[in-house]
């Protein structure tokens, strides 16, 4: 079609589709790395490097013990960070699933309501603003020991990240590195939409933690997806974002990864603003910029997948 136009399947959230409630967590993709070939794990994990330079072994990325089948996560519940475009395309096509597009991310947020000015996903422009204490770190239980919100919506980010994950706030500038925090720990046997960080549908996380990885609509790549899932293998569709990286084949043979993908959300390091559903900075891959590059394993980005409803 014309330039700037969709494809005719491009899912716009207008047809049902399932989403996954919880970012993958690491449990999670230790499980996928534990399922796929020895081939598939070394050309996935070996020898690669994260944004910033540093050099990164598939267990210290992950918090893994143990050795390929059978690696074990120090913190299975937690959200799954470090994840690059390719692999949260590999795990989506290996599950039978599919990456969202950035248009169904708001819709999994707002549902069919209006848009709220400066809202977040649970439908409020209120957002917790005090330093969390957390009981149980790394565990199945782990939860909010102190300042859980129950006026404004819950969210993993600069300001109430927990001082064990690095938290030590300067003016709303993180002084240490952060990390991501257990999958749905604002959800409570008490708590309603707001106060769990919940969107219109229930779904946790989409304000914080981690960057959702989705299909933009800035780029022809991105506009071209038609929505094919995955079908049980590593074989990424053609329709979707470029997803060719090789560690054995070095860097060179991922250079075009991630184009027609975007970030949405925000994270564990970003300042309120940038957890609202409607904020776009970061929402079409930028290859030359290291935060930005659907290529490198930030720490600032994990991932959910989606399945287009029969």
């Amino acid at each position: 079609g014309p330039e700037g136009t969709l494809s005719d399947g491009f899912p716009t959230g207008y047809e049902a589709f399932y989403c996954m409630r919880y970012e993958v967590t690491r449990g999670q993709f230790a499980d996928f790395l534990n399922a796929i070939s020895s081939d598939a794990y070394a050309s996935t994990t070996g020898g690669d490097r994260d944004h910033a330079g540093g050099h990164y072994t598939a267990a210290g990325r992950y918090g893994l013990s143990g050795v390929w089948p059978n690696l074990k996560p120090a913190k299975p519940y937690q959200a799954c960070n470090l994840l690059s475009w390719w692999d949260a395309a590999k795990f989506a096509a290996w599950a039978g699933l599919r990456p969202m597009t950035e248009l169904e991310y708001e819709k999994a947020g707002r549902g069919p309501r209006k848009p709220v000015p400066n809202e977040f996903a649970w439908g409020t422009a209120w957002i917790a603003k005090e330093e969390y204490a957390v009981a149980n770190e790394g565990g199945a239980d782990e939860r909010i020991a102190a300042n859980y919100s129950t006026a404004g919506g819950n969210a993993n980010h600069d300001f109430t990240m927990p001082a064990f994950l690095g938290g030590a706030t300067r003016g709303g500038v993180s002084a240490v590195p952060g990390s991501p925090m257990r999958a749905g720990i604002f959800a409570t046997p008490d708590s309603g939409r707001i106060a769990a960080g919940a969107s219109y549908w229930g779904i946790l996380e989409l304000s914080g933690n981690v960057r959702e990885q989705v299909v933009t609509v800035g780029h022809p790549k991105g506009r071209a997806f038609t929505g094919t899932h995955g079908a049980g293998t590593l074989d990424v569709p053609e329709d979707w974002p470029e997803a060719k990286y090789s560690a054995s084949a070095g860097r060179e043979s991922g250079k075009d990864d991630g184009i027609g993908s975007g970030l949405r959300g925000g994270f564990f390091g970003d300042v309120p603003f940038a957890l609202r559903p409607s904020d776009r900075s970061r929402a079409v891959h930028r290859p030359r910029e290291a935060s930005f590059s659907a290529r490198s394993r930030s720490d600032e980005n994990g991932f959910r997948a989606v399945r287009t409803a029969p």
